[in-house]
């Protein structure tokens, strides 16, 4: 690389936002740019920014342009730091310093030299020592043979940066810009997740080793600081949690050598051992996945279809050798279907996915394949949720199957209907929790009926298109059955029509009278809309009653139950009053001029005028209050 590539200013364009490279052009005229050190084809040079300490910059080039660009400070992209270099490359080639690269200069070092370099650097860099302790298990888990093949490997990533940006993160607090837009403050946990998740890009393009790389930079700096983030309350968990997908997939590239296997089990049990029990379980998980590999022999006998009980169109598990699946055996499973997928190959994708029950992927997989009526025949034959239903649905009509598409999700819907709920039924995440209307309120309806809701509104809309009536109406039944709402008992009524909406109306109806998880809003909404104000106001017999919903229904229903309406905002007024919460008593004299609309539609002026004396009677020493109610 004797010059720079001519197009520098085009690449720096097409990588850096308009903010960066102005940015970059002020930090370069301010002389913020120390010297350049050039090795070969890479970059070297520190930046003065904000943080106390400069930030380190490295750039690559190829014989065209630049390959690769990092910077040790937060930002995700390329920022003012690098562009700031590379601009000071481009129009101060004075300033570069050149020295030949690291490898030839420990190249010419025999091995007491070597040492001696170590013990010179321990001397002089602080907590060196505790660097080079940590990495001595992993250097004699190797040969030197394989050590010098590791190590030499080259990869797309900078993985000193990315160890400097978790660092940064954890103590420092972070701050990354997007393109354009304003700085954003993320916490600790949640930036070093979305560091290790730039692994999943190299591991799309089967890039294995780049992937792994970057895992242990970043979760190597995460389990030597693990207890400062739980000390500081952090939930350290969620780290591996977000991050085991990534790492098990990357752990199990099919051309690692055993050599490696042995190397990434040795890694991940010197972290384990620096963590609790409960952390350390996601490491020692991925050490035996590691371990593994792809030679399990249940797991080589299911990839070649030797498992299969074809008398009863299943498989047996995977995990025949426990009484139950592990609870890491799902993200490996998807882990190895992803691989599988990418290398091509596709009957042993077909094959774990169907062992696994995985009928959902198996059955997509078959359309992507071509294989449609064998996709057609899952969907109609096998299990599916609600929601897998409603994917393998989409995916057909989107293949031009529809009429398949709309008859797999009326016959899921049919199968489904004849699945009864326990009652009452857990919310998912409150399992102590049964359903009532304050649940509902608070948290929406269950999962299962919603997904079961969306796959009749699906069905009920395509069966629409096709002008399939009948199985429309049908599906919109069931959609409000499981999460009633006004829209969905106006969409039966607009299918019903005239002819069939008298039976249909009574049916939604009587549903709604009798299920127990119907929210007050709902039941309000629907039969005010059919000016059913005794069923608007029996709603009410529940424990939880909203004081803008209880306002709306007397507006609703003081011409018809005028009694029930003085009944009711007297108690609110009264209550408020009583109490004297005087920051409330606008409120209050809200719910008195209801009492007064009531008593006039009946007629009851004189016994309007009677209680409002009472009121003032009874709080002539509310000095707040009196001229308020001698308002009214």
């Amino acid at each position: 690389m004797s010059t720079l590539p001519v197009n520098i200013l085009e690449t720096l364009d097409q990588n850096a936002s308009a903010k960066s490279i102005q940015r970059g052009k002020e930090y370069l005229a301010n002389h913020l740019v120390g010297t350049l050190i050039r090795r070969g084809n890479k970059i070297e040079a520190d930046v003065i920014g904000s943080a106390p300490h400069p930030y380190r910059v490295r750039v690559e080039f190829d014989d065209i342009n630049v390959s690769n660009a990092t910077c040790s400070c937060p930002f995700k992209g390329w920022c003012k730091h690098i562009v700031a270099v590379l601009l000071a490359y481009a129009e101060q080639p004075g300033q570069i310093e050149t020295r030949p690269p690291l490898d030839k200069n420990l190249a010419m070092l025999d091995r007491a030299q070597l040492q001696a370099l170590l013990l010179e650097l321990a001397d002089r860099i602080p907590r060196m020592t505790d660097l080079i302790e940590a990495a001595l298990p992993v250097a004699l888990s190797l040969t030197p043979a394989e050590s010098r093949e590791y190590h030499h490997s080259s990869v797309a990533v900078n993985t000193l940066s990315i160890r400097q940006s978790v660092q940064n993160a954890i103590f420092k607090g972070i701050r990354w810009v997007q393109y354009e837009q304003d700085e954003e403050d993320y916490g600790s946990i949640g930036a070093i997740i979305e560091m290790a998740e730039q692994a999943q890009n190299h591991l799309n393009n089967s890039d294995y080793q780049t992937a792994l790389a970057i895992l242990d930079a970043v979760t190597g700096e995460f389990c030597k600081h693990w207890k400062t983030l739980e000390d500081r309350g952090e939930e350290t968990s969620l780290f591996f949690d977000e991050t085991l997908p990534i790492w098990t997939e990357a752990l199990l590239d099919p051309d690692m050598t055993m050599a490696d296997r042995e190397y990434w089990a040795n890694r991940l049990a010197t972290w384990a051992h620096k963590l609790d029990p409960w952390v350390s379980n996601n490491l020692l998980a991925l050490q035996t996945i590691v371990q593994t590999g792809w030679d399990d022999p249940d797991l080589i006998n299911v990839l070649h279809d030797k498992n299969v009980l074809k008398d009863r169109n299943i498989v047996e598990d995977l995990w025949t050798d426990t009484s139950s699946p592990s609870p890491y055996a799902l993200q490996e499973t998807l882990a190895r279907l992803r691989i599988l997928k990418r290398t091509g190959q596709h009957e042993s994708y077909l094959n774990l996915a169907k062992a696994e029950h995985l009928y959902k992927l198996y059955a997509l997989y078959l359309l992507e394949l071509g294989r449609i009526q064998e996709s057609i025949d899952i969907g109609l034959k096998l299990p599916l949720s609600s929601t897998d239903s409603l994917e393998l649905a989409e995916a057909l009509y989107q293949h031009g199957e529809t009429d398949a598409a709309i008859n797999v999700a009326e016959h899921r819907l049919r199968c489904l209907e004849l699945v009864e709920q326990p009652d009452p039924i857990p919310i998912s995440g409150h399992q102590d929790t049964p359903i009532t209307m304050r649940s509902i309120e608070l948290y929406g309806y269950p999962p299962f009926a919603r997904a079961k809701s969306r796959l009749a509104s699906w069905l009920c809309e395509h069966a629409i298109e096709q002008g399939k009536t009948s199985q429309a109406l049908a599906a919109a039944i069931i959609a409000f059955q499981n999460t009633p709402g006004l829209s969905e008992y106006q969409r039966v009524e607009k299918l019903a029509g005239n002819e069939h909406w008298p039976k249909k109306r009574q049916l939604l109806l009587n549903f709604l009278r009798k299920d127990v998880h119907t929210s007050a809003d709902t039941r309000v909404d629907i039969f005010l809309y059919e000016n059913l104000i005794d069923d608007a106001i029996q709603s009410f017999d529940i424990r939880y009653i909203s004081n803008r919903l209880l306002s709306r229904v007397m507006d609703a229903a003081i011409n018809q139950q005028p009694e029930w309406v003085i009944q009711k905002s007297r108690q609110q007024a009264e209550s408020i009053m009583n109490q004297s919460r005087s920051s409330r008593y606008n409120e209050a004299i809200n719910w008195l001029e209801k009492t007064r609309q009531a008593y006039q539609v009946l007629g009851q002026e004189q016994s309007w005028q009677h209680y409002l004396g009472t009121l003032h009677e009874k709080h002539y020493r509310k000095y707040k209050l009196k001229p308020m109610l001698e308002m009214l």
